[in-house]
């Protein structure tokens, strides 16, 4: 009997293709020190752009708005008093 052929990716470029998490943080991460770290992962990993940081203390809405998002390869979300993060 062949070999099976492998599957082919079949992705709908319609969809964003987020996975979303979301963490309680023990110390508040302030969101330049959010900004400038993900600005270095971007740089470390060879990304374009330098992802972007949601402030808004709205957890819900800011997994709605990341789960959609098209630019950038990791974006953030972190609350006003930085112990709320959304990747």
């Amino acid at each position: 009997m062949p070999p099976m052929p492998e599957p082919a990716w079949v992705a709908d470029p319609s969809i964003a293709w987020r996975i979303v998490l979301t963490a309680t943080l023990t110390t508040p991460l302030p969101a330049d020190v959010a900004r400038d770290r993900l600005a270095a992962l971007h740089r470390d990993q060879g990304w374009t752009g330098e992802g972007r940081v949601v402030v808004d203390d709205n957890v819900a809405a800011t997994r709605r708005l990341l789960a959609d998002e098209r630019d950038g390869v990791v974006s953030l979300g972190l609350s006003t008093d930085g112990t709320r993060l959304v990747v």
